[in-house]
């Protein structure tokens, strides 16, 4: 058995091909508990997950600072509550493309050579005519596997091996915790009795993704729901350091008994570091077994987060979806910079666009277009998107009366629609 992934992203899936009638009846009959896009344009499936780059890198840099040198610091399971489990960003990471070889203009394997950035693994739909360009793909290390459109039962074997691929590219981007946990911990997560008891917990509470903490040890996770739980972790050796920081604090003996003997787990470290509010807990525990005994216990954490389900689990494939979608990141991005000094918000004076000040916002748009994060780089994306066709002009006007906007970022989204054309 491979080792306990140390982090689990929210899965995310783009299918790609040019037959929407194929499209469709994927749509139909896959699993919808996670998010999914369905893309009948090679060029627009290329732009999308080039656009998400950014945000892979962003994950890596942040997973980074948790070295070795931070083991000492006490603040990481803060870190992650305040830039990870509230970043919408999280939500667009794609972890499997699948996409059609034969489409007209540009086939599926020219799109996958142009996402060598994008790490996400990639599968193959192939006719029979295209079994030696697919094969000469895979051993090239283009595609991770293709699969005959004939195959029978094409849908079960797509869900198995995008399950599958999705946990791959967890275990790749949990390589840079790594350095973040201790030689046992790292012995912890490789024991086959562990990993398949901490897979169970994390199934039974229907997690949808978590992060593993190296100090204090445990998961930090959360189903489509919430709320944020903490699977905290500790070997005999943690256990007797832990009764000592519970006597220190000055928690009653018959507790520090109960968790000294193994019986119950005490959150008092987290609790402390994500500066929780009301008294010390303590969970049942959870023998996990293994070559060295580990104790687990669940808790409840009382902090505000992001969830799927408050966010929008995605399912695209209409003008009007995929709409739907920019803005909400749109006023996502908006509430998270509501608070900073953004230079490049401050190009408007009032809440009236004139279509003179076009050239000018193309200008501050297109300079900050390289970075996804950017208000303008995200109503970049909107024009462009508006002036695509009519369909996605008038998706715009629809969800714009769905959604009352703040007056600025309406503004801006009404300069944006103004200039879509010329930026496309």
């Amino acid at each position: 058995m491979r080792a306990f992934p140390l982090i689990s992203i929210p899965k995310r899936i783009v299918y790609v091909d040019d037959k929407g009638s194929f499209l469709e009846a994927l749509r139909k009959t896959l699993p919808r508990d996670h998010a999914r896009q369905f893309i009948d344009s090679p060029a627009g499936a290329i732009e999308r997950l080039q656009e998400e780059v950014v945000y892979w890198r962003d994950l890596e840099r942040m997973l980074n600072v948790m070295d070795a040198g931070s083991l000492d610091h006490p603040g990481i399971a803060k870190q992650l509550v305040s830039n990870y489990f509230n970043n919408y960003t999280r939500f667009h990471l794609t972890s499997v493309l699948i996409v059609d070889y034969a489409m007209p203009g540009i086939n599926g394997l020219e799109v996958i050579e142009q996402l060598d950035n994008w790490p996400g693994r990639r599968i193959l739909l192939t006719g029979e005519a295209d079994s030696r360009v697919a094969v000469n793909a895979f051993n090239r290390g283009l595609i991770q596997k293709f699969i005959p459109k004939t195959t029978r039962n094409l849908y079960r074997v797509l869900k198995a091996d995008y399950e599958e691929m999705h946990e791959v590219v967890c275990e790749q981007v949990g390589h840079l915790l790594r350095p973040s946990l201790t030689e046992e911990q790292k012995d912890v997560l490789h024991d086959a009795t562990i990993v398949e008891g901490l897979k169970g917990m994390v199934e039974e509470l229907e997690w949808s993704e978590y992060v593993v903490v190296g100090r204090p040890f445990g998961l930090l996770g959360l189903s489509h729901t919430g709320p944020l739980q903490w699977i905290q972790l500790e070997t005999q050796n943690s256990l007797f350091s832990l009764t000592e920081m519970l006597q220190e604090e000055g928690v009653p003996a018959n507790e520090v008994s109960l968790v000294r003997d193994g019986v119950m787990l005490s959150n008092m470290d987290i609790h402390h570091q994500l500066d929780l509010k009301g008294r010390i807990q303590l969970q049942e525990t959870k023998l996990l077994g293994g070559e060295l005994p580990v104790y687990a216990a669940v808790f409840d954490l009382d902090v505000p987060v992001l969830t799927s389900k408050s966010y929008g689990i995605d399912d695209i494939m209409t003008p009007i979806e995929e709409v739907r979608s920019m803005v909400r990141d749109l006023l996502q991005s908006y509430q998270l910079r509501s608070t900073s000094q953004d230079s490049e918000w401050n190009l408007l004076s009032d809440d009236v666009v004139s279509p003179t000040l076009a050239p000018d916002l193309v200008n501050s748009y297109r300079a900050h277009e390289r970075d996804i994060h950017s208000m303008s780089a995200l109503l970049l994306r909107l024009g462009q998107t508006a002036g695509r066709s009519i369909l996605h002009r008038h998706a715009l006007e629809q969800v714009l009366r769905e959604r009352e906007l703040p007056p600025d970022l309406a503004a801006h989204v009404e300069a944006s629609v103004l200039i879509g054309k010329s930026i496309g």
